[in-house]
C-alpha cells in the first residue's frame, strides 16, 4: 500500500483523536487534524517525524464547516484516503431541561457535519477506487439512553448511517465504512456532557482511548463495518440488543426515575 496515503481525523485535539493519530502516523500515513485548538494541535503535529500534518483550526458545529475543510484540502492538492469522523460530544440531562440550543449544536456536529463530510470525501474515494470512512459512534447508538436522549438518537444516526454506506459503497472498489461503538472512556467526554447519572459507569468501566482507537483502527483497516471495542462492552451489546424491546424499555424506564 502507498505509504503516502492521508488520513483527515476531526476532532483531534484529544482523547480518541490523538490516539488515531499516533496509530496513522506510525504506519507512515500524512495527517490532516481538525480540532477548534491550534495549542493542542500543533503539539500534537509536532510529535511526528517523517510524515506531513496539517492543521486546520475550525468549529466544525458552524454551518458549511464540512465544506470549507473539503475546499480548503482541494485547493492545497491534499488528497483524503482515510476519512475520521471522531468529532462530537454528549450532553447528559432530560431532554426538556436542557437548552435546545446546545441539543442542536449537538446534532449539527454528531450528525449534519459527519454526514457532509462524508458525502464530500467519500465520493471522491469512490472516484479513485479506494478509501476507509471510521465514524465515531457509541454503545448507545444501540440503546436508547435516558439522560442521554439527544446524544444517543444521534448515535444511532451514525451507526445506521455507517453500515448502509458500507454496503453502497463495499463493491465499488476497495472501500469500506467502520462505525467505532465505544462504551464509556476515559476522555473529556464526560466532563463535556456534565454527566451526574453515569458519572459511575465512566470511572469504574471506562476504556482508556488507546485501547479504543486501537480496535478501532485494526477494524478499519480490516474493513469492518461494526465494531465495539471492549470484551465487557461488546458483550453488554450483544445480551442487550437480544432482550425483547418491551423488557429493555421497563429497565431503561426504571432506570431513569
Amino acid at each position: 500500500m502507498d505509504k503516502r496515503r492521508t488520513a483527515l481525523i476531526t476532532g483531534a485535539s484529544g482523547g480518541f483523536g490523538h490516539e488515531f493519530a499516533r496509530l496513522f502516523a506510525a504506519d507512515g500515513y500524512d495527517l490532516v487534524l481538525i480540532a477548534q485548538n491550534r495549542e493542542k494541535l500543533e503539539a500534537l503535529a509536532a510529535e511526528f517525524t517523517g510524515v506531513r500534518a496539517t492543521v486546520i483550526v475550525k468549529d466544525l458545529s458552524c454551518q458549511g464547516a464540512a465544506e470549507e475543510v473539503y475546499d480548503e484540502l482541494t485547493a492545497a492538492h491534499i488528497t483524503v484516503d482515510f476519512l475520521v469522523n471522531n468529532a462530537g460530544y454528549g450532553l447528559e440531562g432530560e431532554f426538556l431541561e436542557l437548552r435546545l440550543e446546545d441539543q442542536l449544536n449537538m446534532i449539527a456536529l454528531n450528525v449534519t457535519t459527519l454526514t457532509s463530510l462524508t458525502y464530500l470525501f467519500a465520493a471522491d474515494m469512490v472516484a479513485r477506487g479506494y478509501g476507509r470512512i471510521a465514524n465515531v459512534s457509541s454503545i448507545a447508538g444501540f440503546i436508547p439512553t435516558p439522560y442521554l436522549g439527544v446524544y444517543s438518537a444521534t448515535k444511532a444516526f451514525v451507526l445506521s448511517f455507517t453500515e448502509t454506506l458500507n454496503m453502497e459503497i463495499s463493491n465499488k472498489g476497495d472501500l469500506s465504512a467502520t462505525a467505532i461503538c465505544p462504551g464509556p472512556a476515559k476522555t473529556g467526554f464526560a466532563e463535556r456532557a456534565h454527566t451526574v447519572h453515569t458519572t459511575d459507569a465512566f470511572e469504574k468501566y471506562g476504556y482508556g482511548p488507546k485501547q479504543v482507537a486501537r480496535e478501532g483502527y485494526r477494524a478499519l483497516m480490516n474493513r469492518k463495518p461494526v465494531v465495539v471495542p471492549g470484551t465487557r462492552f461488546a458483550l453488554l451489546v450483544s445480551i442487550v440488543t437480544r432482550i425483547p424491546g418491551s423488557w429493555r424499555r421497563a429497565a431503561l424506564s426504571a432506570f431513569a426515575k
